[in-house]
């Protein structure tokens, strides 16, 4: 059906409005990309020596050394494909001090340009997220929160596969929204790949693999055998991109996956003791979505108050699963294991920002429904005017962060001096 002329004008100006805060996020993440370069590279940046080695693997070179795998490699084989780690030759002439450090830093360099646009591809899908359950104006705002989101920003400019775990994450939740409304077998073909594209880039993106198969259950009880093709190719699809993440030939140590040792399990070479399972790490969720996002923490929870309250007047649980029990099946198993676990740093809490920015946008739309309509209008411009006061902290925590980044650090400013 062809849109009407007030809703084609609508749809413009959204995407026009969200090509523009794409490319801001974008901007933010790129400028000053060599800060700590080469002399403090990101903690965990596997990713680099893990693209250089699939890369002379793929040239058919033997590889000796070994190491546990951390972290799966599908980022890593994208910029081997890419070639954004390679080491830069200076040859044999004397160089400069300035071409001594780009050489040293451009691996690392490299790496975070990669994870800085496949971070950014996260504001485009956070908006498709959003629309599935609000209006343009509100989706807007949730991407904007997390284009501004100072714990996004800091990751996305990390040598780290978490930002992008995200993104690709916040692909598979609308495919598998898309798959569970008007089911059939490309669409759940499509939520099966970005599913495994999720897992097959960081441990924690196999949560995303909980809405999917739920889906999958609601739609095999309801179309029975004539759901089981569709429902295998999405489960393969996710397996096969997942398995060869973490199987692709390489020289690794220990598991793949995971092994089970006396009082802990092994992640991929990430110890897990199981009595670090004490539920401390709610407390230090909460922490550090108030230390890097305090005001999207407090909308969030005026957003998750307001649904809940919405829900129990509606008795919303009753009936079959649908679009929001699939977002809550990725979202609250996550938040009660890794709630439970004591043992997580601020990379924990990112899966959660998305979720995180579409009820802070809720609640931003329920304060603007109660500014005055005679001063401000259109319930548009009350919105409008609502998410520009919400957004300014964490735009300028966000602008600070990278103009703090762009200045030499106190080792480089000890380096001149001397």
């Amino acid at each position: 059906m062809p849109l009407a002329p007030l809703d084609r004008a609508a749809s413009h100006k959204s995407a026009f409005l969200l090509a523009l805060l794409t490319l801001a996020a974008l901007g933010l993440r790129l400028v000053g990309l060599g800060y700590s370069l080469p002399h403090r590279p990101d903690d965990d940046s596997v990713a680099v020596s893990q693209a250089q080695i699939l890369r002379r693997i793929w040239r058919g070179e033997t590889v000796e050394s070994r190491s546990p795998l951390y972290y799966p490699l599908l980022l890593g084989a994208i910029a081997a494909a890419t070639g954004v780690c390679q080491p830069r030759e200076l040859g044999p002439e004397p160089a400069t001090l300035s071409a001594h450090v780009a050489a040293a830093s451009r691996p690392f360099r490299g790496m975070r340009a990669l994870v800085a646009v496949l971070s950014t591809a996260c504001v485009l899908a956070m908006y498709l997220l959003a629309r599935r359950f609000l209006g343009r104006g509100e989706a807007l705002l949730a991407a904007a929160f997390l284009a501004t989101s100072l714990l996004h920003l800091d990751f996305s400019r990390q040598a780290r596969p978490h930002a992008p775990a995200v993104t690709f994450a916040v692909i598979a939740l609308p495919a598998i929204l898309r798959a569970h409304a008007r089911p059939g077998p490309w669409a759940y073909i499509w939520a099966g790949v970005a599913a495994g594209l999720a897992a097959a880039t960081l441990q924690t993106g196999a949560a995303v693999a909980l809405p999917l198969g739920l889906s999958c259950a609601v739609h095999l009880r309801r179309q029975r055998s004539a759901a089981l093709p569709a429902v295998l190719a999405a489960g393969l699809c996710c397996a096969a991109i997942t398995l060869a993440a973490y199987f692709h030939p390489y020289p690794r140590e220990g598991a793949a996956l995971f092994s089970v040792q006396p009082g802990r399990l092994i992640i991929s070479g990430h110890p897990a003791e199981l009595t670090l399972f004490n539920g401390r790490g709610f407390a230090r969720l909460a922490r550090y979505f108030l230390s890097y996002d305090p005001l999207v923490l407090g909308l969030a929870l005026l957003g998750t108050g307001l649904l809940a309250l919405r829900a129990w007047r509606a008795r919303a649980w009753r009936g079959p699963p649908g679009r929001v029990a699939l977002l809550l099946a990725h979202a609250g198993p996550y938040f009660v294991v890794f709630g439970l676990f004591s043992w997580i740093s601020d990379r924990f809490a990112l899966p959660l920002l998305p979720h995180v920015a579409l009820l802070a946008s809720v609640g931003v739309a329920w304060l603007a429904d109660r500014l005055p309509p005679s001063r401000l209008g259109s319930p548009a411009a009350r919105l409008a005017a609502a998410g520009a006061l919400a957004l300014l902290l964490p735009t300028a925590a966000a602008t600070s962060l990278v103009v703090q980044q762009t200045r030499l650090d106190t080792e480089q400013q000890a380096a001149r001096f001397v």
